[in-house]
């Protein structure tokens, strides 16, 4: 594919992901925060494959389109998860807890996905399947920890007697 497509793909991938994120934060608004994520998450897992089948018609419109389907779930959950996880934990480490989390993720995930992705698609050359998996497995653990942090959620909020606002 030509490079300027792509470039040109990707600036309208990421007009799709401005409105994405917006729309994200006023849809979790009202359907809650865990549903949402948890959605997401799901969707996410299977985002991959539509992406590959749409990017491989090489055409604009289906590179747009099958980015555009992985980079809304992905930039969706990232838009609510930060707002979501500062309620669950309690105030005192609130602020610690969340950055442990997300510097111990940065360093783990952060930095072995990508070796892994290249290894992944060297191990197996022409095939997106291989990678799409991958993706999935990703997507699955943040499936596995939002739904970890609903259910300790809505334990920690069981057990705390009601405040109002």
């Amino acid at each position: 594919m030509d490079r300027s497509m792509i470039l040109d793909c990707l600036a309208a991938v990421a007009i799709v992901q401005f409105f994405g994120q917006l729309a994200a934060a006023k849809i979790a608004e009202k359907i809650g925060d865990a549903k949402f994520l948890l959605a997401a998450s799901t969707l996410a897992i299977a985002a991959p494959y539509p992406m590959f089948l749409l990017v491989e018609t090489k055409t604009q419109l289906g590179v747009i389109a099958g980015v555009s389907v992985a980079t809304l779930c992905a930039s969706g959950f990232y838009a609510v998860v930060a707002g979501y996880v500062s309620k669950v934990f309690p105030v005192e480490i609130r602020y610690s807890a969340m950055s442990s989390a997300y510097q111990l993720s940065g360093a783990i995930f952060g930095g072995f996905t990508p070796m892994i992705g290249v290894m992944v698609s060297s191990a197996y050359p022409g095939q997106w399947l291989p990678l799409a998996i991958f993706y999935s497995v990703l997507a699955g653990f943040s499936l596995l920890g939002t739904a970890l942090l609903a259910r300790r959620s809505s334990s920690v909020s069981a057990a705390m007697p009601y405040q109002p606002a």
